[in-house]
């Protein structure tokens, strides 16, 4: 009787698995069709990922077009005083936020997977070496998510990440799981420390050759997935 394909350990380096070509297309049309649904969340998921500096510069815009300079400069001595005008005028900076273009777009997750990149150990590589090994694009993939999370969450620090995937190109229609383990943390409403881990499912998985394809497109839905599945307002 045949051995399972992945039962137990995958022996290393973890082999690649091929797909046809028709199976790649079908995936990518899947990867395609997700993406461009989601667009209509595009401006606020592309601010949500800008770095800290820049993503205040444009709420500091659309604050003082809203309550006027000489107000505006008093709450930026305050910050208690600038969260609660935050807070009170969220809806509205939301609906403000400007439009997109695709480039400015395609620039910032070019920008998250070089961080991404630069940070994978060993030795950084580019990301045709990092997409063309099986092993090398699991760890690529850790690094990303870790470098979306960084954006998203600014409050504390990233949690360790684990993924639980049947092979990265195995296409899975029920997806694979991110682990996201913050460690101990402090319970206001227990009044103790509890372990606080996060699952996140990103589903379906497309498989690691149609990814390959359309990067960009992936990195989207996979920054938007985590961006809607995870609280981040701490």
């Amino acid at each position: 009787m045949a051995a399972e394909p992945f039962a137990g350990f995958l022996p290393e380096p973890i082999p690649p698995v091929l797909m046809t070509e028709a199976e790649i297309e079908k995936q990518l049309d899947t990867l395609q069709n997700i993406a461009a649904a989601s667009q209509l969340d595009n401006s606020t998921l592309y601010h949500a990922l800008l770095t800290a500096p820049k993503r205040r510069r444009v709420v500091d815009g659309i604050l003082t077009k809203l309550i006027g300079e000489p107000i505006m400069r008093l709450i930026s001595q305050r910050s208690e005083l600038r969260e609660a005008v935050e807070q009170s005028y969220d809806a509205v900076i939301v609906c403000s936020l400007p439009t997109v273009p695709d480039d400015a777009r395609t620039v910032l997750l070019d920008e998250l997977t070089a961080l991404a990149l630069r940070t994978m150990t060993p030795t950084p590589l580019g990301l045709p070496e990092a997409m063309a090994d099986v092993r090398q694009f699991s760890a690529l993939l850790t690094e990303l998510i870790a470098v979306i999370i960084g954006r998203l969450d600014l409050t504390r620090h990233g949690p360790d990440i684990y993924i639980c995937m049947l092979h990265p190109d195995v296409p899975d229609a029920e997806g694979f799981e991110i682990i996201l383990d913050y460690g101990e943390v402090w319970d206001d409403s227990r009044q103790a420390t509890a372990q606080e881990t996060h699952i996140v499912t990103i589903q379906p998985w497309v498989g690691r050759h149609a990814a390959i394809r359309a990067w960009h497109d992936f990195v989207y839905v996979l920054a938007r997935e985590l961006n809607t599945k995870c609280d981040f307002s701490h």
